[in-house]
């Protein structure tokens, strides 16, 4: 009897342990989940803004060269401006189109004839231009159907300009 009050006894305490270890278990996955998803939110909203505060400063410093009268009239002085900010942000910036109210390509950097006059209206990012009459933030390009990085672009509004432009990288 004294045996089965023991092994009783042991079993219950076993019981207890495996009750209180799973409680805690439990207790402590729950809460480790919850600072991991807090961790990620707040990872997101940094990404988020960071990815906001880039196109935003891209989309200001290209709105602000986009209303300069040398670039809207694209004279001497706005192509050597246009040549020494693209030389300046290579790293960042592929290529500068210009374009006109039709969609035509007007002056590009790197500088490539051939490109000059093609039209490019088809192209999402300028057809959203042309239709809404406002700048936008970026656009994502494409080439041989794979998608290239996203990029800040800048386009000016019709009254802005004797076009609509869009420089883009």
């Amino acid at each position: 009897m004294k045996n089965n009050r023991l092994l009783l006894l042991l079993l219950s305490l076993l019981g207890l342990c495996v009750f209180l270890f799973t409680f805690f278990y439990q207790e402590a996955k729950r809460e480790a989940i919850y600072n991991l998803n807090v961790q990620q939110s707040l990872h997101a909203r940094q990404a988020a803004r960071g990815i906001q505060d880039f196109f935003n400063h891209w989309t200001g410093i290209l709105t602000v060269l986009s209303k300069w009268r040398h670039i809207i009239d694209l004279d001497q002085t706005g192509r050597e401006a246009l040549d020494s900010f693209y030389q300046a942000n290579r790293e960042q910036v592929r290529g500068i189109t210009r374009v006109d109210a039709n969609g035509r390509i007007v002056y590009t950097i790197p500088y490539d004839r051939n490109l000059i006059g093609r039209d490019i209206s088809f192209q999402n990012h300028v057809q959203e231009v042309m239709r809404t009459r406002k700048p936008r933030s970026r656009c994502l390009h494409r080439r041989s159907g794979v998608p290239d990085r996203c990029a800040p672009c800048a386009c000016l509004r019709e009254r802005d300009l004797p076009g609509n432009d869009c420089r883009h990288d």
